[in-house]
């Protein structure tokens, strides 16, 4: 939890963006009044409750480091400063941890997909193929499970791309469009569902995330990867790679 010291609106806002850009936090902006200025305006009776700050705030203690509060925030006499300093506590940990859980949820997803696509291979004898067309892939699942800020960036274009190809395949299952053709067992076929599922589900998680990448790089990152999962396709159908 950050605690800033402003003298109007404009410089917390200010201060919000550079924690925004440079610190790549989601930030939640709530007002607590100083102690000292809170004084006055207690109801009667309030002020005079005395309770130390070890039993009062151990989740912000711990939040802070074990630090003690900052000068500005007084060990709060008064339940109302305090509910105040809780919100803030909670909403700060809140954000923190959405992030990971994300990153984590992207991760999972490729690798449900990639399990998906190696049943496929092993039904369809072409295990080596679905290994090289996974393999631009694997970088998501490290970066989720490290948390990382380029999951989201890696996992899109791969969503986007496996999501259409598995279309295309019910597109002429259905005999509405030829792009892709061949025959399909049931085993494939219910894999599909499992690839597609994973995809639209770790697209939606993916562009909820909030990143913190400047636009540029996010669009480098993701032209990159598509453009090493079209290259991943098409060296798979070579001959030595495409069956086993």
């Amino acid at each position: 939890m950050d605690i800033v010291g402003a003298d109007n609106p404009k410089e917390v806002e200010k201060t919000a963006m550079i924690i925004r850009g440079c610190g790549h936090s989601t930030t939640e902006t709530l007002l607590a009044t100083p102690w000292q200025e809170f004084l006055p305006s207690a109801p009667p009776g309030r002020s005079k409750v005395s309770i130390t700050p070890p039993q009062l705030c151990p989740g912000l203690l711990a939040l802070l480091g074990g630090h003690p509060l900052p000068a500005l925030l007084e060990p709060a006499k008064s339940n109302y400063f305090w509910n105040s300093c809780s919100l803030a506590a909670v909403s700060t940990v809140g954000s923190a941890m959405g992030q990971p859980k994300a990153s984590r949820a992207l991760a999972l997803c490729v690798v449900f997909l990639i399990a998906a696509l190696y049943v496929v291979g092993v039904v369809s004898h072409g295990v080596l193929r679905h290994v090289v067309q996974t393999a631009p892939m694997w970088p998501t699942v490290v970066l989720g499970l490290r948390d990382s800020r380029w999951a989201k960036w890696t996992a899109l274009p791969c969503f986007c791309c496996w999501l259409l190809l598995m279309g295309l395949i019910w597109l002429f299952l259905l005999g509405w469009a030829h792009v892709i053709s061949g025959t399909f067992s049931p085993i494939e076929l219910a894999m599909t569902f499992v690839v597609g599922a994973s995809s639209i589900f770790g697209l939606v998680t993916g562009l909820r995330m909030r990143s913190g990448t400047s636009a540029a790089r996010a669009a480098v990152v993701c032209l990159l990867t598509l453009a090493v999962q079209v290259l991943a396709l098409k060296v798979s159908f070579l001959p030595g790679i495409a069956h086993d």
